[in-house]
């Protein structure tokens, strides 16, 4: 990858993560200068990473008007759940064919700084920690397209999930003993618990929309 490559690529992750944390807001207009000034880079690299985030919903280019942050869609964020709700039970459920004691550590360590974390209340970063455990069974059975893939979709999701992270104060550490209880239904090789444990654990993740659509109703479509 050349200075080029390196400079659009920083542009596209910097500016998403605005937009996934609410620091640019839905339907705001952005101003191309100020984030070239922000992030210390040229016109073309921020540009280009607009016109790649347009294609993923995340902007509206207007003619004669300017660059808007995109609204939160309902229905998109719904969606992104269901498929990763009926992916996630497959993907579990297979992986517990092919979990070895090699695997269970792994996913161990993984809960070692997810309560780091947890107990130190960076949200955030916990956010980031939660999705690398669930992406680890997808690459325990082969499936890492799968979850690039999903990851994509699921945007609409994540900037519902940050957001409620700047709403509420969310606890995280029922979802950290919901993880904890799958991988010791994992160790007992326990195929009744852990099936059970993982369907309350998906059902736990679904979006209570219209509660947050009251709390931030300039945020989403209508």
């Amino acid at each position: 990858m050349n200075i080029y490559e390196n400079r659009q690529e920083f542009a596209y992750d910097a500016i998403k993560k605005m937009i996934l944390r609410t620091e640019l807001k839905p339907n705001s207009k952005v101003s191309r200068i100020e984030l070239a000034d922000e992030l210390n880079l040229g016109n073309t690299p921020i540009r280009e990473a607009i016109i790649r985030l347009e294609k993923e919903g995340l902007f509206r280019i207007m003619p004669q008007s300017g660059t808007y942050v995109s609204k939160i869609n309902i229905s998109e964020v719904e969606q992104a759940f269901f498929v990763r709700q009926t992916l996630e039970k497959i993907i579990f459920e297979e992986a517990f064919e092919k979990i070895t004691n090699k695997h269970i550590k792994e996913l161990e360590k993984k809960l070692v700084i997810q309560r780091l974390l947890a107990d130190t209340d960076d949200k955030e970063l916990y956010l980031v920690f939660d999705d690398e455990f669930h992406e680890y069974f997808y690459n325990l059975v082969d499936k890492a397209y799968t979850w690039k893939w999903l990851d994509t979709i699921s945007i609409p999701l994540k900037r519902y999930r940050y957001l409620k992270l700047k709403t509420y104060d969310f606890s995280w550490h029922m979802m950290l003993t919901e993880h904890e209880q799958i991988v010791k239904a994992l160790k007992k090789k326990d195929l009744v618990e852990y099936k059970s444990l993982l369907s309350l654990h998906i059902a736990s993740l679904a979006p209570d929309v219209d509660l947050l659509k009251e709390a931030h109703p300039e945020y989403f479509e209508t």
